[in-house]
């Protein structure tokens, strides 16, 4: 086996090497973002039963006020 025959083999061997690693590499940003993605979920809603909070909090403000005019 001569050294250009074994350059190209070890070229093509680190192929299969360099797709698995972007496999990965690809596999771990789907589960990040699946991740991201729920937690944008929750925050949503937690910011939903904030803003309904508020509101009734104002209504009831502007009850209070009315009833002291």
């Amino acid at each position: 086996m001569d050294v250009k025959q074994l350059i190209e083999t070890l070229f093509y061997a680190t192929f299969p090497l360099i797709g698995g690693l972007l496999v990965y590499i690809f596999n771990t940003s789907l589960k990040t973002l699946k991740d991201l993605e729920e937690s944008v979920e929750k925050l949503n809603v937690n910011i939903a039963v904030i803003v309904e909070k508020t509101a009734n909090h104002e209504k009831r403000i502007e009850k209070l006020e009315d009833k002291i005019s």
